[in-house]
């Protein structure tokens, strides 16, 4: 697919959807419930000039990369100690899979009774998000190829080594996409999680507020900005994996010229 239809296919898709949306809120005829697009675009632009707006976007996208972060570590360190150690890998299972089987609105209700309004969003995010980034990170880890652990030992291979020099690199390369989307899915999250614990300066809380007030217009308009805010933290990612990825193997490749120099 050339460049123009890559970038051509998903404005055709945006603009189609406006177009129904535009003909749905004909038929409907109610402001109330299902504004015209063009009412919502005139609400997020009026979005954009106010400075609350962008403290909130500010503090959403701290408590996305703070939650995020804390749920990644753990995530990695009983990843790797799982996939390399069967052992371990059932010792966790069972937390695992009960943390995987509760419901997602019983973690939101308990981590509201417990903590306090600022701090739920980034509870609420950990503990949805840490099993998630396990399963990806583990089943990467599970998947590479076996004959490595083989060498490795042949070589005699210190397994600090092995870990961070060939196990990391490589389900670091092959988890990277679907963590992105993992973080994406995160900001809508943290989102969610402020909306029902009314947290201060969030998107979430301007969410509710908009819903209490029937707010139809700026709810679709505050909708819209946080999914650009996932879809622009994905597509950053992405960029800038691709990037660290280009630097280090373009460092590796000088490095081999120069020794066959």
């Amino acid at each position: 697919m050339n460049k123009t239809k890559k970038y051509a296919m998903p404005i055709i898709s945006v603009v189609g959807i406006a177009v129904i949306l535009y003909i749905l809120s004909l038929a409907v005829n109610s402001e109330t419930l299902l504004p015209s697009p063009i009412v919502v675009i005139e609400e997020f632009l009026d979005l954009l000039t106010k400075k609350v707006f962008y403290k909130e976007v500010a503090f959403d996208v701290l408590r996305t990369i703070y939650s995020f972060i804390i749920a990644l570590v753990f995530a990695v360190i009983l990843a790797v100690l799982s996939g390399t150690n069967e052992s371990i890998e059932r010792l966790f299972y069972p937390l695992i899979a009960i943390i995987r089987a509760v419901p997602t609105i019983a973690i939101i209700l308990w981590c509201l009774i417990i903590f306090k309004s600022d701090k739920s969003p980034v509870a609420i995010s950990f503990i949805v998000m840490f099993p998630m980034l396990y399963g990806a990170l583990f089943s990467a880890i599970s998947s590479r190829d076996k004959k490595l652990d083989e060498m490795a030992k042949i070589y005699g291979i210190k397994r600090k080594d092995y870990i961070f020099k060939i196990i990391v690199p490589d389900v670091a390369d092959r988890s990277f996409n679907q963590v992105c989307s993992l973080f994406s899915f995160n900001v809508k999250l943290i989102v969610a999680g402020e909306a029902l614990s009314y947290t201060k300066l969030s998107l979430g809380r301007e969410l509710q507020l908009a819903n209490a007030n029937i707010e139809t217009a700026k709810l679709l308009a505050l909708t819209v900005a946080v999914i650009l805010l996932s879809v622009l933290a994905e597509v950053l990612l992405k960029a800038i994996g691709k990037l660290v990825k280009g630097g280090i193997y373009g460092y590796n490749r000088k490095r081999i010229i120069e020794k066959l120099r």
